[in-house]
């Protein structure tokens, strides 16, 4: 099994988070095929109770220092369907946390969960584009709580850096599936804090389906975790 940062022990010990996390972590393409579909199912069992505990607020510090993030993305990126889905979850629940949200960007959880808007299933898109979300509600934040106060005309978008997410929520925000919608649309409400978002929404053509949602919205929501 892979070897736990330290700070885990520290954190976790003697809790299922840190056991998880290496079921998560364990590969799945040496050994027989066997061996590999056992790890499969494995680690997607892990990453099933790294996603529930994630709801937990105490528990979202100790999954972050038992190193839970870098499996979590890499799955969410190259798992089974099913995997990808919870794994997004497990994201979307650390993502509450501001300080976790920051951390899966820097792990290059952005890429991944910008990946499962589109080419997956409803359920998995409409789990990342929570995540997105939340990641966005802490860009705009941090930003409040540290720069300088400049004019939003120059200031620089603290949301840039996601805007690449904005095209494909704009078209989800016109899936069949009405939960996919509307995290989408809570998704590009939080993208519109900042003049950049505003126009980057404009221009992927997100006022179509924005209208749209008129019929039938729910409000939109603060950071939210997703169900596993």
């Amino acid at each position: 099994a892979p070897r736990l940062p330290e700070a885990c022990s520290a954190a976790a010990a003697p809790g299922v988070a840190s056991g998880c996390v290496a079921a998560a972590s364990s590969p799945t393409a040496s050994g027989s095929e066997s061996d590999a579909a056992i790890a499969a199912v494995t680690a997607e069992a892990a990453v099933t109770i790294l996603a529930r505990l994630a709801l937990l607020p105490e528990a979202r510090s100790e999954l972050s220092a038992c190193g839970a993030l870098p499996p979590l993305i890499a799955i969410a990126g190259a798992g089974s369907a099913r995997a990808r889905l919870v794994a997004a979850a497990a994201l979307t629940n650390l993502t509450v946390e501001s300080a976790l949200a920051a951390a899966v960007t820097e792990a290059g959880g952005t890429a991944a969960l910008m990946r499962l808007l589109e080419g997956s299933s409803a359920a998995a898109a409409e789990a990342a584009a929570r995540g997105i979300r939340n990641l966005a509600i802490a860009a705009t934040a941090a930003a409040a709580d540290s720069a300088p106060r400049e004019s939003e005309s120059e200031a620089e978008s603290p949301l840039q850096p996601l805007s690449a997410a904005i095209p494909p929520l704009a078209r989800l925000v016109q899936a069949p599936s009405e939960p996919a919608r509307e995290a989408a649309a809570n998704a590009l409400h939080a993208f519109a804090a900042d003049a950049t978002g505003r126009a980057a929404i404009f221009a992927a053509g997100g006022v179509t389906g924005l209208v749209a949602g008129l019929h039938g919205s729910g409000g939109v929501e603060g950071p939210r975790a997703a169900a596993a």
